[in-house]
């Protein structure tokens, strides 16, 4: 595993300043992941609030390490979970299961409800596991899950190419 992340580090530090500012142009990579710009631009629609293109960043390079360790962990929501918030989403808009499933972005709701289930789990299972290793933290549920994050940055490969950033 070692070999291959160095061969990787390798690859992009030394061959990823000759490719262009393609939307395919890699921005960052995160232990074993590459974040490109595309992926960077489809991420900040789902975050119009965040204006700061580092702080948009830094939610994605979270998200890379949410979605590693829902991978990691096997965190497959239930299909009656997700079509339960489907039936949800689609009473909220007027709308039948058919006539969501129907839309052309179906596909990215159903993506992100799967996503967003899954984090959920995953937060439940570091709170209740840090809960347990510390009965007697003051933490809140939401300062558990940002310490876990916090600390995951901190052992984590992070690198950054920030004029690939820059608009």
């Amino acid at each position: 595993m070692k070999i291959i992340f160095n061969f990787f580090r390798i690859f992009f530090l030394f061959c990823i300043p000759f490719f262009s500012h393609s939307q395919n142009s890699i921005i960052a990579i995160i232990n074993d992941d590459a974040i490109s710009l595309n992926e960077f631009e489809n991420f900040s629609i789902n975050y119009p609030q965040i204006k700061n293109r580092k702080d948009l960043l830094d939610k994605l390079i979270d998200h890379t390490f949410e979605k590693s360790k829902i991978r990691e962990l096997k965190i497959i929501p239930a299909k009656e979970a997700i079509r339960k918030e489907l039936i949800n989403i689609a009473k909220l808009n007027n709308l039948t299961l058919e006539q969501l499933e129907l839309l052309p972005d179906f596909e990215s709701i159903y993506i992100n409800i799967a996503y967003n289930l899954s984090k959920i789990a995953l937060m439940q299972l570091i709170v209740s596991s840090e809960k347990k290793a510390n009965p007697n933290s003051n933490f809140n549920d939401l300062e558990v899950y940002q310490n876990w994050l916090r600390s995951i940055r901190e052992k984590a490969y992070i690198e950054v190419y920030e004029k690939k950033l820059e608009k």
